[in-house]
């Protein structure tokens, strides 16, 4: 019985959810250990977790974090419970009011007006009020258009799993060089 509950794991974990999902399964599960080591609450509580653990898991994270967090920690949780054949104790209607409410819970301080984009016309708007012959003003040209770069083409500088590297589309340490001008610089 045991590798039948094994091979159905498996098979939820590799087709159920999304890739996304996946490599990011094990931060909401850490978050919810955390949390219940921190309330001294004994392993053989935390599955099947019952309602009230859960809720006060929501309730507690939405003192830190906002409420899209929560939801995706919470559905990790969830989903380890269903990945290892065990209860899952809430409902949708009561995992919507928790969510809803956590939504309403968090801190002014993490709220933030909608800010608007940099957008290349913007940097190039910025570069014409800027001396590009001035150290300082150089050094915060080369900040704004490298952090766009990277904000841009993120993909190019990170990989989203360990397996997916590809030496000829990621940037490798053979791919560093020193370069000189012709002052030597």
């Amino acid at each position: 019985m045991l590798r039948f509950t094994e091979a159905i794991g498996e098979l939820c974990h590799a087709f159920a959810w999304a890739e996304s999902m996946q490599e990011s399964y094990g931060s909401g599960l850490l978050v919810f250990h955390v949390f219940c080591d921190s309330q001294a609450i004994p392993d053989c509580d935390r599955a099947s977790a019952d309602s009230i653990l859960i809720s006060t898991f929501i309730a507690v994270a939405a003192g830190s974090y906002c409420g899209k967090t929560i939801a995706n920690y919470m559905y990790r949780v969830c989903a380890w419970h269903i990945l290892h054949g065990m209860h899952w104790a809430l409902n949708d209607e009561e995992i919507e009011a928790l969510l809803k409410a956590s939504e309403n819970l968090i801190p002014p301080s993490s709220k933030h007006k909608k800010r608007h984009s940099y957008t290349i016309d913007f940097i190039c708007a910025l570069c014409d009020q800027l001396d590009i012959w001035s150290p300082l003003d150089a050094a915060v040209y080369s900040c704004l258009t490298t952090t766009f770069y990277c904000t841009a083409r993120l993909s190019k500088f990170t990989i989203p799993t360990l397996t997916s590297f590809n030496p000829n589309f990621h940037v490798k340490l053979s791919d560093m060089h020193i370069e000189h001008d012709r002052n030597n610089f």
